[in-house]
């Protein structure tokens, strides 16, 4: 992914290692230390100041020589000027500029054999995104690559299992798969996860949702803190109180076979959401949460409406899923 040197070297090594440093006074970058992201795009730049080892893939080319799931390394240099979203990218054959906007680190060079585009964003305590490498020269093509980076000194672990309750996370691989049901042990089990362990994805295996809703948002409001995404792959099945859990991904997909249920709630003495006045107080828990995560009210009014609070649930089709602002992309 640079620009001036030949392509067959940089088609040879291809997991980057970054060199993110902060200049004069700026941020002291924590390399990754993103228990609780920044809000501000200066924050963000001043939090990308470390070394990172970066992992990156093909995700699709029509280059002869590439091929989709190939993986390979090199070092770049990234100055980030202090108080400022401003990044001057250095990879020894000469600068090129970009800046942090909306959360995202975007930057573009254009050389006399490949012209290349980057997108960088903190996702947990990873650096992810993408490079694009237009290739010149007698057979133009291109390259796209996805990143995954893990900071220099960064302790957090990339693989291991932890569990509170019924619910267990198994992590490899960037993702932090979740099973089970989510209790008044997860906002705990969740502060353990993002404290010790490197990763920028939760995907949803099997959760028959929550027995405690409270400690339910409590948790997930930690994922949305630590800038988290989530998935729900072909073979994920979410319900109840685990679909709450997936809006708190800052980037949140669904395959096409995975699977979303909702259904109005039940409280004691037989009071259920669906049952009570708009008005009432206790809707706020949940109308609140919904805004916090940016997901419109009239998805909490369809779930009262969807199906009932003990009978069978309703499986969410991708237009309601689109409608309702559950899905980003």
């Amino acid at each position: 992914m640079n620009l001036s040197i030949p392509t067959s070297l940089f088609r040879a090594s291809l997991l980057f290692v970054f060199s993110l440093t902060a200049c004069s006074g700026g941020g002291g970058g924590s390399g990754g230390d993103t228990t609780t992201q920044p809000t501000s795009d200066v924050g963000v730049a001043a939090a990308m100041a470390g070394t990172w080892t970066v992992t990156t893939e093909v995700i699709s080319t029509d280059c002869p020589d590439e091929a989709v799931g190939d993986t390979a390394q090199r070092q770049l240099t990234l100055v980030v000027e202090a108080d400022s979203t401003r990044v001057t990218i250095d990879d020894g054959e000469g600068p090129f500029d970009g800046a942090v906007s909306s959360a995202m680190l975007r930057a573009s060079r254009t050389g006399t054999d490949t012209n290349l585009r980057i997108e960088f964003r903190l996702s947990g305590s990873l650096l992810t995104g993408q490079a694009t490498v237009e290739y010149q020269g007698a057979t133009p093509c291109t390259t796209t690559y996805s990143v995954r980076g893990q900071a220099e000194g960064d302790t957090r672990v990339t693989e291991g299992s932890i569990q509170s309750g019924l619910l267990r996370f198994d992590i490899a691989n960037g993702t932090a798969v979740l099973n089970g049901v989510i209790g008044s042990g997860t906002p705990d089990l969740v502060r353990e996860l993002i404290r010790d362990y490197a990763f920028d994805t939760i995907e949803f295996g099997i959760c028959d949702g929550s027995d405690d809703d409270r400690a339910n948002l409590e948790a997930a409001r930690l994922v949305r803190g630590a800038g988290l995404n989530t998935h729900v792959p072909d073979t994920g099945d979410i319900a109840s109180g685990g679909v709450d859990f997936f809006l708190a991904g800052v980037e949140r997909t669904v395959a096409p076979m995975g699977k979303l249920y909702v259904h109005d709630w039940g409280g004691s003495g037989g009071t259920t959401g669906s049952s009570l006045p708009m008005d009432a107080s206790e809707h706020d828990l949940y109308l609140d949460y919904y805004a916090e995560m940016g997901v419109p009210q009239g998805f909490y009014w369809f779930t009262l409406q969807a199906a009932p609070a003990d009978g069978p649930l309703h499986l969410m089709t991708r237009e309601e899923l689109e409608l309702f602002g559950c899905v980003t992309r």
